[in-house]
């Protein structure tokens, strides 16, 4: 019986079905193979992204479209949304939300830096409208006249701007300009108006008489003063000088002298300053327009007449007459000392010289260089005049130009 029993349990427990123990996988799926399991790296490689494919190009269009013919600021959503889509591809962005909280972070951070420079023009055009500054002033490349800038973020319309200049404590200028927003640049919209030197101009800004231009401009309750660049405010020519270089050959020269003596005067170099006074040579004045004549004159009367000079900010031109004087032009006074050798007929030791044959001067004594400098009457009336004296002489066989007579 008992044997029966144990046979009937241990059928039992055969029969017992067997317990399927199921295995639970968790699996894990990368954010990026490259963008490593830290939260450090991957923030460090999206701050990276913005930066070059965002927030780069945003500031290259808002600083640079004025210099781009086809303007790139209407297409600024676009030119952000590529961006925010570079850097969600760069970063290995899928489904964020399937990727853990690291993943939607980084997808966060990407789409709010695009929103935020996507809204920034708006935002600042909305707040700031209406609130106007002061733009700056540019002299026209001609130097005719120089342009007032006035700023206004988000604005538009027409205003009146009030204009007074003041020199040496005297109103110079008294007048009112029209303008309108209608442009704008990297910086923002604006509106200018512009200002003919001519109209202004009563002296120089700089030298020992001058005096500086202060500028006050009123726009809707609104002023700002301002000093006009004085070295564009400079025009008038104060002060001129010369001088005359020899040029000699003879003995060491390796050419002789026509007459046989040793040493013998072949030409002159001439050269004029015209420009602003100072302790020394007169000093540049690249804004300035004016004319003028020179001529050398010996014992017995003038022998040598250049062509009148014209210069214009800097650009000396004047008739060459076929070669006998240079080329015709030249650049006088862009920098430093306001000086114009003055081309000749010859070269010789790197100078530009009138030959001896041009002036016939085989009489000796007193030569007097003289320069004669002219202006249109708004720049300045008065002729302004320098000369210069040379003794030519000879002894023992030998000429010689000494400063002085």
């Amino acid at each position: 019986m008992s044997g029966g029993l144990l046979d009937r349990v241990e059928v039992e427990a055969d029969e017992e079905p067997e317990l399927e123990v199921e295995e639970t996988t968790v699996s894990a799926t990368p954010i990026s193979e490259d963008v490593g399991d830290s939260i450090e790296g991957l923030l460090g490689r999206t701050f990276t992204a913005i930066l070059a494919m965002i927030i780069v190009p945003f500031f290259l269009v808002m600083w640079f479209d004025e210099y781009i013919p086809l303007s790139l600021n209407a297409l600024m959503p676009l030119i952000l949304l590529g961006g925010a889509g570079a850097s969600w591809f760069w970063l290995g962005l899928q489904n964020p939300l399937e990727q853990g909280p690291t993943a939607i972070m980084s997808a966060a951070i990407v789409i709010l830096v695009a929103l935020m420079l996507a809204v920034t023009p708006t935002l600042l055009g909305t707040v700031l409208t209406g609130s106007m500054s002061f733009g700056g002033i540019e002299a026209s490349e001609d130097g005719s006249e120089f342009e007032v800038k006035i700023r206004q973020n988000g604005g538009s319309g027409s205003h009146d701007a009030v204009v007074s200049i003041v020199r040496n404590g005297a109103t110079v200028y008294d007048s009112t300009h029209a303008f309108s927003i209608d442009k704008s640049d990297g910086l923002g919209d604006y509106g200018l108006f512009t200002i003919p030197v001519d109209s202004v101009y009563s002296g120089n800004a700089l030298g020992s008489s001058g005096g500086e231009y202060t500028i006050d401009i009123g726009v809707g309750g609104q002023t700002w003063s301002n000093t006009l660049d004085s070295n564009f405010m400079t025009r008038t020519v104060t002060e001129g000088q010369t001088d005359v270089t020899p040029v000699f050959i003879g003995e060491g020269t390796g050419q002789s002298c026509d007459d046989g003596s040793v040493r013998c005067v072949s030409g002159v170099s001439l050269s004029v300053w015209a420009g602003l006074e100072s302790q020394n040579s007169p000093l540049a004045l690249p804004w300035a327009n004016f004319n003028f004549t020179a001529s050398m004159a010996g014992p017995s009367g003038t022998v040598v007449t250049y062509p009148t000079v014209k210069v214009s900010m800097t650009d000396a031109s004047w008739d060459s007459e076929g070669g006998l004087y240079g080329n015709g032009t030249a650049i006088m006074g862009d920098e430093g000392y306001a000086i114009l050798q003055l081309e000749g007929d010859a070269e010789q030791e790197t100078l530009s010289i009138v030959s001896r044959d041009m002036w016939q001067g085989d009489e000796k004594g007193c030569y007097t260089f003289t320069v004669a400098i002219t202006q249109d009457s708004f720049w300045g009336e008065e002729t302004v005049t320098a000369s210069s004296e040379h003794s030519f002489q000879s002894q023992d066989g030998s000429e010689t130009w000494l400063a002085g007579c």
